[in-house]
């Protein structure tokens, strides 16, 4: 913005000057001579090619270097991906820029100069002071939640951008061979870092290739038997509980195809983050967070590992065969590392995500493509503005953009298309063995736009709340789908529900339902403002969106018929025990030897509304919570008498 503004100024004022000459007008005013001499051309040179590394190199490099692999397309390498990117603004600084800057006259020119030379230190302080974990960036920058900015923080920001330009302008017009040392020590700087990274980033990716985009077949792994006792958990990463009634009201088909299921709406995780709930929901109430903090013996990674191995190892054990499919966060690695489970007998674990997308990927490839160019382009330009217009060029992911890539996700398709061969990977066998699944899906993590009403990926979806409002509300109640992001949750949780659904109906016609108890939750919920019975405020201490922390759980156990709704207050940590109910008697965990059930549900239920979800930082003998709160809740989670504040959180 303030870039677009330097390249029109000294047109402006050649305008005005040509004006004020050819009305021969005498203005009889007392102004600054402006000599614009060498030195300021050098500023003004050396101003430009920082500006042009930072924003194509310095910043598009700090995305990359997370993650190198991830950013490999057919067509070309992350490196590629980079200099694409900087010589764009190679283009527009340093062409463009000064083809407009050659048009002033020399006021125009000490002008830009001055500008461009406080622009430059604005966007790198923005860049390395004001930096805020935003969240997860996916490989076409796009942040797995929509960042927000506390005012304070903005107006902060703001003061700081103005002190600097007023500081920059003033040395810049009493001694502006200050500016040229900086930014001659900038570009010095900038030209090390940019080097060595990239150099880091070619070491990483020499000899990936990426794979060829071809069809994999889909391996028959989940295996269900007609006589014996099956056992499914599914994991449906943020699926949001209360949507469920309004699914159903749109799609009341749905009651049918989930028939034997209860509801529970009133269901609580323990966190908002993924690290946070997870332990609890595959391990019990022995891994909650604050009890994870108790024993500081063990690395958190440690901890993790032996919840997720708690089930499979149990099952095992007592005869049954395990499948594990895309356990979250296995080793603490973003990419599941399947050798925690190498030592359970009769278990196999997949990593299944992106797996079978080939397909799908290919179809929109080309529009993918388009747009990871384009948002790179984009987001330099986002972190180099001001706090208080980064939201604005974000534009919730889009930057913008009206083309139809930008409903398109490749983190959404990797996971959907699991969910779309489940029928396929699934296999029948026809005695009496006892099998226990636990799969993992983020179908309904990834916010983007679908085609109704089918809720399916395409490059021309263009539906909208006010197609039929209808859906959204139910007597006194209603679930706000107005903003677009919000909106774009709502579809992929109805996509991720009727892809289960269409594997439930496979299940029943091949005579595998009834003997099977399945157990569909979800780790955590989102921050969305959805409910406004979920929005509490006790005026004290107390202010949540209890939308983030209502878990997904619905269960469906042997033979049972209907569909239900129970307000029991059920917790992610009962997982466990509703699995292992009247199947494994005695059942004790395996690494500890302490019995599985559910009477810590008895006592208030204590959250971390910690924000720190990174296993790669928050990983060492105890969460760190610092960054938010302990809350407590018992009973009814929609009631604020039923919540305390129990103190800042642990460091």
């Amino acid at each position: 913005m303030n870039l677009v503004i330097i390249c029109l100024l000294p047109l402006a004022l050649s305008v005005k000057d040509i004006i004020v000459k050819k009305k021969g007008l005498n203005i009889q005013k007392k102004s600054k001579v402006y000599i614009h001499d060498k030195q300021e051309k050098t500023i003004f040179n050396l101003a430009s090619v920082l500006i042009t590394i930072f924003m194509g190199l310095i910043i598009p490099i700090s995305v990359v270097a997370s993650s190198p692999t991830e950013f490999f397309q057919e067509g070309y390498t992350p490196i590629q991906l980079i200099f694409r990117t900087f010589f764009v603004y190679a283009g527009f600084i340093i062409v463009w820029i000064r083809i407009f800057y050659s048009l002033g006259n020399d006021k125009a020119k000490h002008m830009i100069t001055c500008g461009l030379s406080a622009a430059g230190i604005i966007g790198v302080v923005d860049f390395y002071i004001f930096a805020k974990e935003l969240g997860t960036l996916s490989n076409d920058l796009v942040f797995d939640k929509l960042p927000r900015f506390d005012l304070l923080f903005i107006i902060i920001n703001t003061v700081v951008i103005i002190a600097v330009a007023v500081l920059v302008s003033f040395v810049f017009n009493k001694k502006n061979f200050i500016i040229k040392r900086v930014y001659q020590i900038g570009i010095l700087t900038f030209v090390v870092l940019s080097a060595t990274s990239l150099f880091t980033i070619k070491k990483e990716t020499d000899g990936y290739q990426v794979a060829k985009v071809e069809e994999t077949e889909v391996e028959p792994i989940l295996h269900l038997s007609t006589e014996g006792k099956n056992v499914i958990v599914f994991m449906v990463d943020r699926a949001i509980s209360g949507y469920i009634p309004y699914f159903l009201q749109e799609k009341p088909e749905l009651a049918e195809i989930y028939d034997g299921f209860t509801y529970y709406p009133n269901t609580i995780s323990f966190g908002g983050h993924t690290n946070f709930a997870t332990p609890a929901l595959f391990g019990g109430y022995e891994y909650t967070p604050k009890k994870m903090n108790k024993s500081k013996e063990r690395k958190l990674e440690f901890k993790h590992n032996e919840a997720l191995k708690m089930m499979p190892q149990l099952f095992s054990d007592n005869g049954y065969k395990v499948t594990v499919v895309d356990p979250p966060y296995a080793g603490y690695m973003w990419k599941s590392n399947l050798g925690i489970y190498k030592d359970i007998k009769n278990t196999s674990a997949y990593n299944l995500k992106g797996k079978y997308s080939s397909k799908r990927l290919q179809e929109f490839a080309p529009y993918m493509e388009a747009r990871q160019r384009r948002s790179f382009i984009c987001y330099s330009l986002m972190k180099f503005a001001p706090i208080a217009l980064q939201n604005f060029i974000y534009n919730e992911g889009s930057y913008y953009s009206t083309a139809d890539s930008d409903m398109l996700s490749s983190s959404f398709l990797e996971a959907y298309t699991v969910l779309e061969n489940l029928n396929d990977m699934t296999v029948i066998d026809k005695d009496s063995s006892n099998n226990l699944l636990v799969l993992q899906n983020e179908s309904a993590h990834e916010a983007v736009r679908l085609s109704e009403p089918d809720y399916v990926p395409s490059i021309s979806a263009d539906s909208s709340p006010s197609d039929h409002p209808e859906y959204y509300k139910l007597g006194d109640k209603s679930v706000d789908v107005s903003d677009p992001y919000a909106y774009k949750h709502y579809q992929v949780n109805m996509a991720a529900l009727l892809k289960i659904g269409e594997w439930i109906t496979y299940l029943k016609k091949n005579n595998v339902y009834d003997n099977t108890r399945i157990v569909i939750v979800s780790d955590h919920g989102y921050e969305l403002h959805q409910f406004d019975y979920m929005r509490l405020n006790d005026k004290k201490n107390i202010n949540i969106d209890v939308e983030r922390f209502n878990a997904l759980l619905m269960v469906k156990d042997f033979g049972e018929t209907g569909f239900k709704t129970s307000n029991d207050f059920m917790t992610v940590a009962d997982v466990p025990t509703l699995a292992t109910e009247n199947l494994i008697n005695n059942a004790v965990n395996p690494y500890t030897g302490k019995s599985i059930n559910s009477d810590d549900k008895a006592y208030p239920q204590i959250i971390t509304t910690s924000a720190k979800w990174s296993t790669s930082t928050n990983n060492g003998y105890r969460f760190d919570t610092s960054d938010g709160s302990w809350l407590s809740v018992e009973k009814d989670i929609f009631d604020i008498k039923n919540w305390k504040y129990l103190g800042k959180g642990d460091k």
